[in-house]
């Protein structure tokens, strides 16, 4: 399947990410690191983007701070930033991280293209490997599935963004003919952890066991399967972990260093993971090549020691 030529596609992956900890400046430093012999073409950012309430305006400081004077300050990290909202950037405006998106205040990119881009709560782009065979990403708002958001901020309208996420993954993923198909939002579908494991559920299933009794879910590994996903990247839990299941890989990404990592609640027996983080000090980013054929992710610490790789081969 893959050309002689092709260029595989480097990106990164990093979640909750949202606070300037000495821990936080040390993975950006490791990106920015092996950037310099792997750069990366984008950056995908998987929510909690700023802790511990959001943003509230465009023009708000924490931009700066917490993301332009942590990573930016490495040139070879000034590369598009793929961006979704998580349940933290709820607790402020989260239309402000939409509006940064179009704001003067927003830097550019070689190209003059802007580098954080969250143009809609969900959006698609792609990546030609060749002329025959290309990539789709989908981004979608996942924070319907924080229930303490739905209850506790309901003119946010979290419930109601995931509501419309899951009918267009319905309408655009069967109408994609891409070699692969790569979704990502900040919660994720499956997780150790006892408590965030309940928003995975909620996410995942149609309904769920809810400690306050049987709860309505969205149902969205349904619409993956049908609709061709091959992978998902999620964040939320604050530890990196790793889940094939139904032919999609679930990957975790959420020990960024920018807050204690820990599984929410402690581990709960009854979930398993193919593979899961153990130890808790480690904290840091993934990394991703992709061709047309294959898949290599790796879960790499701040010092750029590999915690885990996994590798993909399209059929």
């Amino acid at each position: 399947m893959e050309d002689r030529e092709e260029e595989p596609l480097v990106f990164f992956v990093i979640s909750d990410w949202g606070y300037p900890s000495d821990g936080l400046k040390d993975t950006a430093r490791a990106m920015a690191t092996l950037a310099e012999t792997r750069p990366p073409q984008f950056v995908l950012a998987l929510g909690d983007n700023f802790y511990w309430e959001g943003v509230e305006t465009a023009e708000d400081a924490s931009f700066k701070d917490y993301w332009q004077e942590v990573f930016l300050k490495y040139p070879n990290l000034n590369v598009p930033w793929k961006v979704v909202l998580g349940n933290h950037d709820y607790e402020g405006n989260p239309d402000a991280q939409l509006e940064f998106t179009n704001s003067s205040l927003n830097p550019r990119g070689k190209n003059g293209d802007p580098l954080w881009q969250l143009p809609a709560k969900h959006y698609k782009f792609s990546h030609n490997f060749n002329a025959s065979h290309y990539v789709d990403f989908f981004a979608f708002d996942s924070n319907g599935a924080a229930d303490y958001i739905v209850r506790g901020y309901p003119e946010k309208g979290a419930r109601e963004a995931t509501i419309a996420a899951k009918a267009w993954l319905e309408e655009e993923l069967p109408k994609s003919k891409a070699t692969w198909k790569i979704a990502f939002a900040h919660h994720p579908m499956y997780t150790l952890g006892r408590h965030h494991g309940m928003c995975g559920d909620c996410l995942r299933e149609e309904t769920f066991s809810h400690f306050r009794g049987k709860r309505m879910g969205f149902g969205m590994e349904k619409t993956f399967v049908d609709g061709g996903v091959d992978v998902y990247f999620g964040g939320h839990e604050h530890a990196m972990q790793y889940k094939h299941t139904k032919n999609i890989h679930h990957f975790v990404c959420g020990a960024s260093g920018a807050d204690n990592n820990r599984y929410y609640g402690g581990v709960d027996s009854q979930r398993s993971m193919d593979w899961r983080q153990t130890n808790m000090r480690l904290s840091g980013f993934v990394s991703v090549s992709l061709t047309s054929s294959k898949m290599t992710v790796e879960f790499l610490t701040n010092s750029l020691e590999v915690m885990h790789v996994v590798e993909i081969v399209k059929d």
